[in-house]
């Protein structure tokens, strides 16, 4: 075990190894606290100012060009929100949002600020693997309350401080990473671990299921359909194909027969969006979200004056109380551009294209799956405006933008 840690580690100064442990721990906890990930980045955040002041070197000569250049793209995110504190009126309200993202500016920093050489594709998969079975650990405990205690699904979603939407943005991108090391490390992996990850991968689509997330099955139906396709269109294996849509296929019968309610739920949200029936209160919130943009173009509310001005958009239009608590738009993207404007949706839609094409070129599977797992939730969710989205964002773009290129013994590569 001694020797397995320093080959693991070797030429790791302590502090590269202290922060290594701060993202495997904060990869760790975010599916059970989005709270106590987020002071492990804040513990993280000293380390990389430790290591400033140590090195007495600024900056990441590990990293690619592209690599760079989407980080500082999520740097300028950030700025563009600082910048809208000019406009805003309510100043107060700016400064505590922007508090709940620094996540954002926090992570790309991290990597752009110390060298980040030592850490290589192995150290990334191990995250990974933390994450995974964080998620799965969480699961099993979940069915044990559900089996043991005897208590409803929405019993048990009503104790989680996870939203459901965040939960399967969680369990989209482990499930992508899953595959991802099925296909490119599958012969070198040990046999029990190749043995747990079809386990694992089964386990984790009935999670999806579990927390009735509409985003996350509809996620999960598109993942499936491209890992199908992959199989038999690429790889040329029609065999694991055909075992993938047989899996799908009974995680959809599952549904049906054992949990009613979650196919009731989806089976209604589908026939809603055929007939163009609007009865979901996201239709309303939305529509108001694009009225309100078109009024405020083209540098948005600023950063502290969305939820008053949504607010007083749905006293004039007389709806319930309910909806008076959805400030937000429910899509990433509105979101941007009702606060930021133009500006800030030119940079999240950057930051998400730069790293979609490297990743293309490379058939980089576990990029393309965070970027679709996030640009597909933020459809339906405005992920970056609550922590538990911010942490996990913020988290894996730093990471898989640092390590892009981390091969063992590959040099960087422009």
């Amino acid at each position: 075990m001694k020797q397995a840690l320093q080959s693991f580690f070797k030429g790791w100064h302590i502090l590269d190894i202290t922060g290594f442990i701060l993202l495997a721990l904060c990869a760790v906890v975010l599916p059970f606290s989005w709270l106590l990930s987020t002071r492990v980045l804040i513990v993280l955040a000293f380390n990389t100012l430790a290591k400033l002041i140590v090195f007495h070197r600024v900056g990441n000569p590990s990293l690619e060009r592209w690599a760079c250049w989407t980080l500082w793209l999520g740097v300028s995110f950030y700025a563009v929100y600082v910048i809208s504190l000019i406009y805003t009126e309510n100043i107060n309200d700016g400064l505590s949002f922007l508090l709940r993202k620094a996540p954002l500016l926090l992570f790309p920093l991290c990597a752009l600020l110390v060298d980040t050489g030592h850490i290589k594709s192995r150290h990334r998969r191990l995250l990974c693997y933390f994450f995974t079975a964080s998620l799965l650990v969480k699961f099993l405990i979940r069915v044990g309350i559900k089996v043991f205690v005897g208590h409803s699904c929405n019993f048990l979603s009503s104790f989680d401080p996870v939203h459901h939407t965040y939960m399967a943005l969680y369990l989209m991108f482990a499930l992508v990473f899953l595959y991802s090391e099925w296909c490119t490390f599958r012969r070198d992996l040990p046999k029990a671990v190749r043995m747990m990850i079809p386990v694992t991968a089964a386990l984790l689509l009935c999670y999806v299921v579990f927390v009735m997330s509409r985003t996350g099955i509809a996620g999960i139906v598109v993942i499936g359909a491209a890992v199908i396709a992959h199989q038999i269109f690429v790889k040329k294996h029609v065999r694991d194909g055909l075992i993938a849509m047989i899996v799908i296929a009974a995680v959809g019968f599952s549904v049906y027969h054992w949990l009613p309610e979650n196919y009731r739920r989806v089976s209604k949200t589908l026939e809603e969006v055929g007939t163009g029936d609007k009865s979901d209160i996201r239709f309303f919130i939305m529509e108001s979200a694009v009225e309100v943009i078109g009024d405020n173009m083209p540098f948005g509310l600023g950063v502290g004056d969305r939820d008053s001005v949504m607010l007083a958009y749905y006293k004039t239009k007389d709806v319930g109380a309910a909806v008076t608590s959805n400030y937000n738009p429910h899509n990433m993207f509105l979101d941007a551009l009702l606060v930021v404007g133009i500006p800030g949706l030119a940079l999240m839609l950057a930051i998400l294209a730069v790293p979609a094409v490297m990743a293309f070129r490379r058939w980089d599977i576990l990029m393309l799956g965070y970027l679709f797992a996030v640009a597909f939730s933020g459809l339906f969710e405005a992920i970056l405006d609550r922590q538990m989205g911010i942490m996990f964002t913020g988290l894996f773009f730093a990471v898989l933008c640092a390590t892009a290129h981390k091969e063992e013994g590959e040099p960087a590569k422009e």
